[in-house]
């Protein structure tokens, strides 16, 4: 998968998403995300996202990943969840 540029630069006050992985959130999951991307290669990204948001002080609340076939996966934080979905799963 290859991550996309988010929307929004680095240094914007929006770019405050954390996407830890400590439990303060629910990590979750759509069916469809899970059966076109499987669970192990979502948690690699969560991983991923977290040490980037670390690096940078926050991420946008949307990032977005793209496989060689054009599909993509969004992982979405907000108030109460980390989410991983396909965009037709919004």
């Amino acid at each position: 998968l290859t991550w996309q540029p988010q929307e929004r630069p680095f240094d914007h006050p929006d770019s405050c998403c954390r996407f830890r992985l400590d439990g303060s959130k629910p990590v979750v999951a759509t069916r469809n995300a899970t059966v076109e991307f499987t669970r192990e290669l979502i948690l690699s990204v969560l991983d991923l996202l977290q040490r980037e948001a670390e690096a940078h002080d926050g991420l946008d609340y949307l990032q977005i990943f793209k496989d060689v076939q054009g599909k993509r996966l969004w992982v979405i934080e907000n108030d109460e969840a980390i989410t991983a979905l396909l965009p037709e799963d919004y």
